[in-house]
């Protein structure tokens, strides 16, 4: 095998291993606190990034993943000097290559389309005097836009942000436009909106492996649930916050490059986590973290130690 593939497909084990181990820990746990749990996805995220760099790749690559994932030897050049055949390994980068820009040029296209979309939304009215109230009370800084063409609220910049609203919004009660209007402007001051394309940047260069897209949902719903109770904090109206969440929970495909106020697999579990209000001690959430890290390490490891004495 290829040296650079048997060492792809080694990270590729590693990585899932972590995640895996990760979700399964998460989960037996019930470890729902969203600012630790932000906090957890996006260290993994970040491991997910430095592993190819930090770990020693051995030169002849891993025998285990090799074997593993075995490719057919190249053709020999036949008699007559006609090149042969392109490699396996060749196909292979290739269709990576192939896949990571295409993941980015609908990235782009997105950006694109939200340009589009916020130059020809229009501005502000029976709401303009509630958005500008949030605005100061919450600290963040944005324009408020009124289109058609968003099925659910979503947020789009850091230094011009803007606030995408559906027009059937306006028809809503008050108590619940100033919920939506108050998780957007949260989602404004925390930028949010940074961190989400720098996620959809990671997950296009992973693009082939499933554990890139579980990590940036976990993230994303970490993220979500952490900006739903500061709204409730800031509103005092569960009730209502909840009745925004419904009021959007059926959109259309969403829109690339924004940050979408409510994905349809997440709703129930953030329905849940504010009709319960989950709480933890800082104990059990210390406990809980420390078992998680050993969980995601122990896994690491004993992937790590398999792969290395399987090439020894």
């Amino acid at each position: 095998m290829t040296l650079w593939l048997s060492n792809l497909a080694a990270y590729s084990v590693q990585l899932a291993a972590l995640v895996a181990a990760a979700v399964v820990a998460t989960s037996l746990l019930r470890f729902r606190q969203p600012r630790p749990a932000l906090a957890l996805w996006r260290i993994l995220l970040a491991i997910a990034l430095v592993l190819p760099v930090i770990q020693p790749w051995r030169g002849t690559g891993s025998t285990f993943i090799a074997s593993t994932f075995a490719l057919p030897a190249p053709a020999p050049a036949t008699p007559g000097g006609v090149t042969p055949d392109i490699s396996v390994a060749a196909v292979i980068l290739i269709a990576l290559a192939t896949g990571v820009m295409l993941r980015l040029a609908w990235l782009a296209l997105g950006l694109i389309r939200l340009r589009q979309i916020t130059a020809n939304a229009a501005g502000p009215t029976s709401i303009a005097e509630l958005f500008d109230d949030l605005k100061e009370r919450i600290g963040a800084n944005a324009e408020l836009r009124i289109t058609d063409d968003v099925d659910s609220p979503a947020t789009v910049g850091v230094r011009r942000a803007v606030v995408l609203l559906p027009r059937r919004a306006l028809d809503l009660p008050v108590a619940v436009q100033r919920a939506v209007l108050a998780h957007e402007l949260i989602h404004v001051r925390r930028r949010d909106w940074l961190s989400m394309m720098v996620e959809e940047l990671i997950c296009a260069a992973l693009w082939f492996h499933p554990a890139a897209r579980v990590l940036a949902s976990r993230i994303c719903l970490a993220r979500e649930t952490l900006v739903d109770r500061e709204t409730i904090a800031h509103t005092g109206d569960r009730r209502a916050y909840a009745e925004a969440l419904l009021a959007f929970s059926n959109p259309r495909p969403r829109l690339v490059a924004t940050t979408p106020f409510i994905r349809r697999r997440h709703l129930a579990q953030r329905i849940a986590l504010i009709t319960q209000e989950v709480t933890m001690s800082r104990s059990h959430i210390a406990a809980a973290v420390i078992v998680i890290v050993t969980a995601v390490l122990t896994a690491g490891t004993a992937v790590t130690m398999t792969m290395t004495a399987a090439a020894i």
